[in-house]
C-alpha cells in the first residue's frame, strides 16, 4: 500500500493574509491614485484660481490709484476746454486749479500744463513761465509740504517728453514709462498721465500732466506675492519696474521674451491670461499669471504678473502623498498581523486534520481529530465527518478480516481434501487397469477357447488330452474372475469413498459460496461508505468554492479527504475483484465436481455393469468345470452336445469382450476423473492463493 505524504506548501494562513493584504493594497492604492489625482487636480485649481484672483485684485487696486489721478486730470481738462470755449482761460485760474489738485491727492508729486502760443493771456508776473516757444509750461510740485512753480524745459526732445507730443500729435491721453525723479532728496519712481486740450473746433491748445508716485508698486508686489513665487509690475513696453523677488528683476524687459508678444496682444484687449514657462529665478517651471491694468482713454497698459512654483502649488498634494504612504505603510502593517493571527487561529485545526488523514493513508485508522481541535464550522462538519469515515471503515475492514480468516480455513480445508480425492482416484486408476488389463486377458482366453471347441470334431480323438488343458484353463478362468470380482469390488467401495468425499466437496464449496456472498455484502457496505465520503468531500469542495479565496484551505482538506475516500474504494475494487475472482474459481470447481459426480455416476453404472458380468463369468466358469468334470465321465456324449458348448463359448467370448469394453470404459473414466480432480486441486490451489493474498491486503490496515 503506498504511504500518501502530502507535498510541502506555503501554509494556507500566509495565502489568506497575502490575498486580502493584496486586495487590501490594490483598493487602497486604486483609492490613493483617485483621491491623489482629485487632490493634485483640486490643489492646482485652487493655486491657479487664487493666483487669478491675486492678479486681478492686484491690477485692480493698482488702477484704482492710477484711475484717482486720471480722474482728475480729466476733470480738469473739461474745466479747462469750458473755460477756452467761454473766454474764461486764465493763468491765474489754471494755477489755482492745479494747485488744488496737487493738494487734495496725495499719489500726485507734481502737476503741469503747457498751454500753446496765444492760448491764454499770460499776467507779466507770470512770464517766467513761459518758454523760448511762447508756450506757457507752469509745473507745481511738492516740497516739504509746499508747492513751488517752475517752467516745464525740455519739450524739444520727443524721447524725454513723450508726455507732450503724443497727446499733441495723436491727441490721446498717455502714460508713460516709469522713470525716478528726485523729490526732497529721495529718489521716487513715478510715472505721467498726459491728457490733450482740445478747443471746440477740435484745434489741440496744450496739456495737462500729472507726475504719480508709483513707489507704492513695491509694496504692493510684496503684499501680493504668493509663498513660493514672485509679483510684478510690467509696463506698457514691457519694461518689469516693480518685483517682489528682488532688485536684480528691475529694469528686465519682458520684450526678449517671444511669448511676450502674445500676452501683450492679449492685455491690449483687457483680458487675463495664464500659462506654465520655466522660470530661471525660480529654477522650477512656474503658473505665471497676467492680469491688465484697464484705465479709461489710455492706450497704454501695464501688467500684473503673478508667478507661482509648480512645486508650490503641488506642495499640498506632496504632503498628502507622503502622509498617505506612511499611513498605507503602518494599516498595511496591521492588517498583516491581525489576518495573519486570525486566519492562523481559524485554521489551526486543519493541522490536525492532516495528521490524522496522512496516518489513515498509511494504513493507520487509529488515529481520530480529537474532540477539543473541532469546532462549530465548516472545518469542525469535515472532521466529524473524516471520525465518522474512519469508525465506519474500521467496522467494515474488521468485518472483511473475519470473513477473511474464515475463507482461509475453509479454503484450507478443502485444499486437504481434495489431497485426498486426487490420492484415492490414483489408486482407483491402478485397480481400473488391472482390472482392464484381466478382462483383456480373460477375452483372448475365451477366444481361444471358441477357436478349440471349433476345431472339436476335428480334433475328437484328442479330447481327453484338451479337456485336461481345458480343465487347467477352467481353474485358470475361475482364479482370474475371483480376481476381477474382488477388484470390481474394490473399485465399488472406493466409488463409494469418492462419492462421499464429493458430498463433503460440495459442502465446503457451499459454504465457500457463502462466505463469498458476505464478503460481497461487506464490500457493498464498503463501497457506499466510500461514495459517501467521495459525495461528502464534493460538498466540501462546493462549500469552499463559495467561500471563496477564503475557503482555499478548506478546499485542500475536501481534497484530501477525496483522495482517501478514493484510495478506499480503489482497495474496495481490488478485494472485490479478488473475492468475484474466489467466486468464479468457486463456481468453476463446482461445476468441475458435478461434472466428477457425473463421471462417478456413469463409473458406478460401469462397476455394476463389470460386477454382474464377472459374476456372470464366474458362474459360466463353475459351468465350465461342471462341464469339463462331466466331459471326462461323458465323452461318449459329447458329440451331441458340441453345438451347445459352442454356442456357450461364443456367449463367453460376448461376454469376455463386453467385460473387456466396460473395464477400459472404466479406465478411461478414471482417467477424466483424475484429470478432473487436478484442475480442482488447482482451482483450490489458486483459491487457498487468493485468500492468502485477500488476508494479507486486510492485515495492512492498523484497527482501532
Amino acid at each position: 500500500m503506498g504511504v500518501f505524504v502530502m507535498k510541502k506548501s506555503r501554509g494556507i494562513a500566509l495565502k489568506l493574509s497575502s490575498l486580502i493584504i493584496g486586495l487590501f493594497l490594490v483598493l487602497f492604492l486604486s483609492y490613493t491614485v483617485t483621491t491623489g489625482i482629485i487632490i493634485k487636480k483640486q490643489s492646482v485649481e485652487d493655486a491657479e484660481y487664487g493666483t487669478l484672483q491675486t492678479a486681478e485684485s492686484s491690477a485692480a487696486i493698482m488702477s484704482e490709484r492710477f484711475k484717482k489721478a486720471n480722474t482728475t486730470l480729466q476733470t480738469t481738462k473739461r474745466i479747462v476746454e469750458s473755460m477756452e470755449k467761454n473766454k474764461t482761460l486764465s493763468t491765474k485760474g489754471i494755477l489755482d486749479i492745479m494747485e488744488n489738485n496737487l493738494a487734495s491727492n496725495d499719489d500726485l508729486l507734481g502737476v503741469g500744463a503747457i498751454f500753446e502760443e496765444n492760448s491764454l493771456i499770460v499776467n507779466p508776473n507770470e512770464a517766467i513761465l513761459v518758454d523760448s516757444q511762447k508756450r506757457f509750461g507752469p509745473y507745481l510740485s511738492k516740497n516739504d509740504n509746499e508747492i513751488t512753480t517752475t517752467l516745464i524745459e525740455g519739450l524739444d526732445d520727443k524721447n524725454v517728453s513723450q508726455w507732450y507730443w503724443v497727446p499733441k500729435e495723436e491727441g490721446r491721453t498717455v502714460l508713460t514709462e516709469p522713470y525716478d525723479y528726485s523729490v526732497n532728496g529721495q529718489t521716487v519712481l513715478m510715472t505721467t498721465i498726459s491728457v490733450p486740450l482740445v478747443n471746440a473746433s477740435g484745434k489741440f491748445f496744450g496739456v495737462l500732466t500729472a507726475d504719480v508716485s508709483i513707489d507704492y508698486l513695491n509694496e504692493l508686489t510684496k503684499s501680493v506675492a504668493p509663498e513660493g513665487g514672485y509679483a510684478a509690475i510690467i509696463t506698457n513696453n514691457g519694461v518689469l519696474t516693480a518685483n517682489s523677488f528682488g532688485k536684480e528683476l528691475d529694469g528686465q524687459n519682458m520684450q526678449d521674451d517671444p511669448a511676450w508678444t502674445s500676452i501683450r496682444k492679449t492685455m491690449e484687449n483687457g483680458e487675463l491670461t495664464s500659462m506654465y514657462i520655466d522660470s530661471n529665478e525660480l529654477k522650477d517651471k512656474a503658473y505665471n499669471v497676467f492680469a491688465p491694468m484697464i484705465l479709461e482713454d489710455i492706450d497704454e497698459t501695464w501688467t500684473v504678473q503673478i508667478v507661482l512654483a509648480e512645486s508650490k502649488i503641488l506642495e499640498t498634494y506632496n504632503h498628502v502623498f507622503v502622509y498617505t504612504i506612511i499611513a498605507s505603510i503602518i494599516m498595511v502593517a496591521l492588517m498583516t498581523a491581525a489576518s495573519v493571527l486570525f486566519i492562523y487561529k481559524q485554521l489551526k485545526p486543519l493541522k490536525f486534520l492532516r495528521s490524522s488523514i496522512e496516518t489513515a493513508a498509511g494504513g493507520d485508522l487509529t488515529q481520530k481529530v480529537e474532540e477539543k481541535y473541532i469546532k462549530q464550522d465548516e472545518i469542525g462538519a469535515v472532521a466529524l465527518a473524516y471520525n465518522n469515515m474512519l469508525d465506519k471503515t474500521n467496522s467494515a475492514i474488521k468485518a472483511v478480516l473475519n470473513s477473511t480468516t474464515l475463507l482461509n480455513q475453509s479454503s484450507n480445508q478443502v485444499h486437504e481434501a481434495f489431497n485426498e480425492i486426487v490420492s484415492s482416484s490414483q489408486e482407483v486408476s491402478v485397480a481400473i487397469n488391472e482390472i482392464a488389463q484381466g478382462a483383456s486377458k480373460q477375452s483372448e482366453d475365451t477366444e481361444e477357447t471358441n477357436y478349440r471347441m471349433m476345431d472339436l470334431s476335428d480334433q475328437i480323438d484328442a479330447i481327453t488330452a484338451l479337456s485336461n488343458e481345458m480343465d487347467e484353463l477352467s481353474l485358470k478362468t475361475n482364479v482370474t474372475t475371483e480376481k476381477g470380482m474382488q477388484e470390481v469390488q474394490s473399485l465399488h467401495e472406493h466409488n463409494i469413498g469418492t462419492n462421499e468425499m464429493n458430498g463433503r466437496i460440495q459442502q465446503q464449496m457451499e459454504l465457500l459460496a457463502s462466505n463469498i456472498a458476505n464478503i460481497n455484502q461487506i464490500i457493498g457496505s464498503i463501497q457506499s461508505i466510500t461514495e459517501q465520503t467521495n459525495l461528502l468531500a464534493l460538498n466540501a469542495s462546493i462549500e469552499a468554492a463559495r467561500a471563496g479565496e477564503h475557503g482555499k484551505g478548506f478546499a485542500i482538506v475536501a481534497e484530501e479527504v477525496r483522495k482517501l475516500a478514493e484510495q478506499s474504494k480503489n482497495e474496495t475494487e481490488v478485494i472485490k475483484s479478488t473475492v468475484e475472482s474466489i467466486l468464479e474459481n468457486s463456481q468453476q470447481t463446482v461445476a468441475v465436481i458435478a461434472s466428477n459426480a457425473e463421471l462417478m455416476q456413469s463409473q458406478n453404472e460401469s462397476v455394476q455393469s463389470t460386477q454382474l458380468a464377472f459374476k456372470d463369468n464366474s458362474d459360466l466358469s463353475r459351468a465350465i468345470a461342471t462341464s469339463i468334470s462331466e466331459l471326462m465321465t461323458q465323452l461318449s456324449t459329447m458329440l451331441e452336445h458340441k453345438n451347445q458348448a459352442i454356442m456357450s463359448i461364443q456367449s463367453i467370448s460376448a461376454i469376455s469382450e463386453e467385460t473387456a469394453a466396460s473395464a477400459e470404459q472404466v479406465s478411461a473414466s478414471a482417467m477424466d476423473q483424475q484429470a478432473e480432480l487436478q484442475k480442482v486441486a488447482e482451482s483450490m490451489q489458486n483459491m487457498n492463493d487468493i485468500s492468502n493474498e485477500l488476508q494479507e491486503v486486510v492485515n495492512r490496515f492498523k484497527l482501532a
